[in-house]
Protein backbone atom coordinates (compact mmCIF):
# COMPACT_ATOMS: atom_id res chain seq x y z
CA UNK A 1 0.00 0.00 0.00
CA UNK A 2 1.48 3.35 -1.10
CA UNK A 3 0.53 6.92 -0.27
CA UNK A 4 2.08 10.32 0.19
CA UNK A 5 3.24 10.88 3.75
CA UNK A 6 2.30 13.83 5.89
CA UNK A 7 5.03 15.84 7.56
CA UNK A 8 4.26 18.10 10.54
CA UNK A 9 4.06 21.22 8.35
CA UNK A 10 1.63 19.87 5.76
CA UNK A 11 -0.34 18.07 8.44
CA UNK A 12 -0.85 21.31 10.35
CA UNK A 13 -2.52 22.88 7.31
CA UNK A 14 -4.77 19.90 6.61
CA UNK A 15 -5.80 19.37 10.24
CA UNK A 16 -6.69 23.01 10.72
CA UNK A 17 -8.88 23.05 7.62
CA UNK A 18 -10.60 19.66 7.77
CA UNK A 19 -9.73 17.86 10.98
CA UNK A 20 -12.47 15.19 10.89
CA UNK A 21 -12.24 13.90 7.32
CA UNK A 22 -11.15 10.34 6.60
CA UNK A 23 -8.78 11.74 3.94
CA UNK A 24 -6.62 12.90 6.81
CA UNK A 25 -7.46 10.40 9.49
CA UNK A 26 -6.91 7.21 7.51
CA UNK A 27 -3.15 7.80 6.96
CA UNK A 28 -2.78 8.74 10.62
CA UNK A 29 -4.38 5.48 11.69
CA UNK A 30 -2.59 3.07 9.35
CA UNK A 31 0.79 4.76 8.67
CA UNK A 32 3.48 5.00 11.36
CA UNK A 33 5.37 7.79 9.58
CA UNK A 34 2.24 9.94 9.30
CA UNK A 35 1.44 9.25 12.94
CA UNK A 36 4.96 10.31 13.94
CA UNK A 37 4.26 13.61 12.19
CA UNK A 38 1.09 13.92 14.26
CA UNK A 39 3.08 13.23 17.43
CA UNK A 40 5.64 15.88 16.51
CA UNK A 41 2.93 18.44 15.73
CA UNK A 42 1.19 17.64 19.01
CA UNK A 43 4.47 18.15 20.90
CA UNK A 44 4.97 21.52 19.17
CA UNK A 45 1.48 22.68 20.11
CA UNK A 46 1.90 21.54 23.71
CA UNK A 47 5.21 23.40 23.96
CA UNK A 48 3.64 26.55 22.49
CA UNK A 49 0.50 26.23 24.61
CA UNK A 50 -1.89 26.64 21.66
CA UNK A 51 -4.63 24.48 20.18
CA UNK A 52 -4.64 25.42 16.48
CA UNK A 53 -2.52 23.08 14.31
CA UNK A 54 -1.62 26.03 12.06
CA UNK A 55 0.35 27.56 14.93
CA UNK A 56 2.39 24.40 15.61
CA UNK A 57 5.14 24.98 13.00
CA UNK A 58 6.05 28.23 14.76
CA UNK A 59 7.83 26.07 17.31
CA UNK A 60 10.30 25.04 14.60
CA UNK A 61 10.93 28.64 13.45
CA UNK A 62 10.92 30.51 16.77
CA UNK A 63 14.71 30.60 17.22
CA UNK A 64 15.16 32.01 13.73
CA UNK A 65 13.01 35.03 14.70
CA UNK A 66 14.66 35.27 18.13
CA UNK A 67 18.23 35.41 16.79
CA UNK A 68 17.23 37.86 14.06
CA UNK A 69 15.61 40.18 16.63
CA UNK A 70 18.78 40.30 18.74
CA UNK A 71 21.25 40.25 15.86
CA UNK A 72 19.70 43.14 13.93
CA UNK A 73 18.74 45.36 16.90
CA UNK A 74 21.42 46.36 19.40
CA UNK A 75 19.46 47.66 22.39
CA UNK A 76 16.25 46.96 24.29
CA UNK A 77 14.54 50.09 22.95
CA UNK A 78 15.47 49.17 19.38
CA UNK A 79 14.09 45.65 19.86
CA UNK A 80 10.79 46.99 21.17
CA UNK A 81 10.57 49.28 18.14
CA UNK A 82 11.38 46.39 15.81
CA UNK A 83 8.59 44.29 17.31
CA UNK A 84 6.15 47.17 16.84
CA UNK A 85 7.11 47.93 13.24
CA UNK A 86 8.04 44.57 11.70
CA UNK A 87 5.15 42.11 11.44
CA UNK A 88 7.59 39.22 10.99
CA UNK A 89 8.33 39.46 14.71
CA UNK A 90 4.65 39.31 15.64
CA UNK A 91 4.88 35.56 15.96
CA UNK A 92 3.44 33.28 18.66
CA UNK A 93 6.52 31.09 18.77
CA UNK A 94 8.83 34.06 19.33
CA UNK A 95 6.58 35.45 22.09
CA UNK A 96 6.55 32.10 23.87
CA UNK A 97 10.33 31.80 23.60
CA UNK A 98 10.80 35.30 25.08
CA UNK A 99 8.66 34.25 28.05
CA UNK A 100 10.78 31.12 28.50
CA UNK A 101 13.98 33.14 28.36
CA UNK A 102 12.63 35.59 30.94
CA UNK A 103 11.73 32.80 33.34
CA UNK A 104 15.12 31.16 32.87
CA UNK A 105 16.90 34.46 33.61
CA UNK A 106 14.79 35.59 36.58
CA UNK A 107 16.74 33.79 39.36
CA UNK A 108 20.19 34.89 38.18
CA UNK A 109 19.67 38.03 36.06
CA UNK A 110 16.31 39.70 36.77
CA UNK A 111 17.28 42.83 34.81
CA UNK A 112 17.51 40.90 31.55
CA UNK A 113 14.52 38.80 32.61
CA UNK A 114 12.49 42.01 32.83
CA UNK A 115 13.59 43.04 29.33
CA UNK A 116 12.66 39.65 27.87
CA UNK A 117 9.25 39.83 29.54
CA UNK A 118 8.65 43.37 28.26
CA UNK A 119 9.43 42.21 24.73
CA UNK A 120 7.13 39.22 25.15
CA UNK A 121 4.23 41.28 26.45
CA UNK A 122 4.48 43.87 23.70
CA UNK A 123 4.68 41.14 21.10
CA UNK A 124 1.69 39.31 22.54
CA UNK A 125 -0.36 42.52 22.48
CA UNK A 126 0.36 42.91 18.75
CA UNK A 127 -0.52 39.37 17.63
CA UNK A 128 -3.22 39.08 14.99
CA UNK A 129 -6.49 38.00 16.70
CA UNK A 130 -7.91 36.77 13.39
CA UNK A 131 -5.14 34.17 13.18
CA UNK A 132 -4.21 33.37 16.80
CA UNK A 133 -7.74 33.76 18.33
CA UNK A 134 -8.53 36.59 20.77
CA UNK A 135 -9.02 34.52 23.94
CA UNK A 136 -5.75 32.67 23.43
CA UNK A 137 -3.94 35.96 22.85
CA UNK A 138 -5.45 37.18 26.14
CA UNK A 139 -4.05 34.05 27.82
CA UNK A 140 -0.60 34.71 26.36
CA UNK A 141 -0.74 38.36 27.46
CA UNK A 142 -1.68 37.17 30.96
CA UNK A 143 1.29 34.80 31.06
CA UNK A 144 3.65 37.49 29.74
CA UNK A 145 2.31 39.99 32.31
CA UNK A 146 2.76 37.63 35.26
CA UNK A 147 6.24 36.77 33.96
CA UNK A 148 7.03 40.50 33.95
CA UNK A 149 5.60 40.74 37.47
CA UNK A 150 7.91 37.93 38.58
CA UNK A 151 10.91 39.81 37.20
CA UNK A 152 9.88 42.97 39.08
CA UNK A 153 9.47 40.92 42.25
CA UNK A 154 12.95 39.45 41.79
CA UNK A 155 14.23 43.03 41.49
CA UNK A 156 12.54 43.77 44.84
CA UNK A 157 10.10 46.10 43.09
CA UNK A 158 6.97 44.94 44.87
CA UNK A 159 4.80 47.79 43.59
CA UNK A 160 5.82 47.04 40.01
CA UNK A 161 5.06 43.37 40.56
CA UNK A 162 1.62 44.20 41.96
CA UNK A 163 0.88 46.51 39.03
CA UNK A 164 1.69 43.87 36.42
CA UNK A 165 -0.23 41.24 38.38
CA UNK A 166 -3.32 43.45 38.11
CA UNK A 167 -2.76 43.62 34.36
CA UNK A 168 -2.28 39.84 34.21
CA UNK A 169 -5.55 39.31 36.06
CA UNK A 170 -7.44 41.49 33.60
CA UNK A 171 -5.99 39.61 30.64
CA UNK A 172 -6.82 36.30 32.32
CA UNK A 173 -10.46 37.35 32.78
CA UNK A 174 -10.67 37.97 29.02
CA UNK A 175 -9.02 34.65 28.13
CA UNK A 176 -10.00 30.99 28.17
CA UNK A 177 -10.04 30.74 32.00
CA UNK A 178 -7.64 27.82 32.04
CA UNK A 179 -6.80 26.89 35.64
CA UNK A 180 -3.03 26.87 35.19
CA UNK A 181 -2.92 30.58 34.35
CA UNK A 182 -5.08 31.52 37.33
CA UNK A 183 -2.86 29.34 39.52
CA UNK A 184 0.31 31.13 38.35
CA UNK A 185 -1.22 34.52 39.16
CA UNK A 186 -2.52 33.39 42.55
CA UNK A 187 0.83 31.83 43.49
CA UNK A 188 2.72 35.07 42.86
CA UNK A 189 0.10 37.01 44.81
CA UNK A 190 0.73 34.74 47.78
CA UNK A 191 4.49 35.32 47.53
CA UNK A 192 3.96 39.09 47.49
CA UNK A 193 1.61 38.98 50.48
CA UNK A 194 4.11 36.88 52.42
CA UNK A 195 6.87 39.33 51.49
CA UNK A 196 4.72 42.11 52.91
CA UNK A 197 4.04 40.08 56.06
CA UNK A 198 0.33 39.74 55.29
CA UNK A 199 -0.32 36.12 56.24
CA UNK A 200 -4.05 36.57 56.68
CA UNK A 201 -7.36 35.37 55.29
CA UNK A 202 -6.46 36.69 51.84
CA UNK A 203 -3.47 34.33 51.71
CA UNK A 204 -5.63 31.40 52.78
CA UNK A 205 -8.19 32.28 50.11
CA UNK A 206 -5.52 32.40 47.43
CA UNK A 207 -4.04 29.09 48.56
CA UNK A 208 -7.51 27.55 48.30
CA UNK A 209 -7.80 29.06 44.83
CA UNK A 210 -4.51 27.43 43.80
CA UNK A 211 -5.64 24.06 45.14
CA UNK A 212 -8.97 24.27 43.33
CA UNK A 213 -7.30 25.23 40.05
CA UNK A 214 -5.01 22.20 40.28
CA UNK A 215 -7.99 19.92 40.90
CA UNK A 216 -9.87 21.35 37.92
CA UNK A 217 -7.09 21.03 35.37
CA UNK A 218 -7.08 18.17 32.86
CA UNK A 219 -3.67 17.51 31.23
CA UNK A 220 -5.20 16.30 27.96
CA UNK A 221 -7.41 19.36 27.41
CA UNK A 222 -6.72 20.63 23.90
CA UNK A 223 -4.08 17.96 23.25
CA UNK A 224 -4.01 16.92 19.60
CA UNK A 225 -2.90 13.34 20.27
CA UNK A 226 -5.50 12.87 23.00
CA UNK A 227 -8.18 14.08 20.61
CA UNK A 228 -6.96 11.70 17.90
CA UNK A 229 -6.91 8.58 20.08
CA UNK A 230 -10.19 9.43 21.77
CA UNK A 231 -12.03 9.86 18.47
CA UNK A 232 -10.43 7.36 16.16
CA UNK A 233 -8.68 4.51 17.96
CA UNK A 234 -11.73 2.21 17.92
CA UNK A 235 -12.80 2.85 14.33
CA UNK A 236 -12.58 -0.09 11.92
CA UNK A 237 -10.62 0.87 8.81
CA UNK A 238 -10.42 -2.64 7.35
CA UNK A 239 -10.92 -2.60 3.59
CA UNK A 240 -10.48 1.17 3.24
CA UNK A 241 -8.24 2.35 0.41
CA UNK A 242 -5.37 4.82 0.46
CA UNK A 243 -5.28 6.46 -2.96
CA UNK A 244 -2.27 8.16 -4.53
CA UNK A 245 -3.53 11.64 -3.57
CA UNK A 246 -4.44 10.88 0.03
CA UNK A 247 -1.97 13.31 1.56
CA UNK A 248 -0.47 16.47 0.15
CA UNK A 249 3.26 15.84 -0.07
CA UNK A 250 6.11 13.42 0.55
CA UNK A 251 7.15 10.08 -0.94
CA UNK A 252 5.65 6.65 -1.30
CA UNK A 253 5.47 4.43 1.78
Amino acid sequence: MRHKHFNPFTLSTYLSAERSTSTIMLPLVVCQECRRSLETLSEWLEALDHFDPLVGPEYATRYEHFFRLFRENDGHKERLEAIETDELYQHWGLTHLLIEESRNQTPSDPVHAKEFAELALRNAELLDPAFYHPKWIADLCAVASVTLAEAHFALEDVEGAKQHLRVATQWQINGTHRPRIARTIATLRVRILWELGQQDEEVNRLLDEVELSEAGEHPDDGNLLAWFYDRWQDRDYSGEFLGPNTAPTGHGG
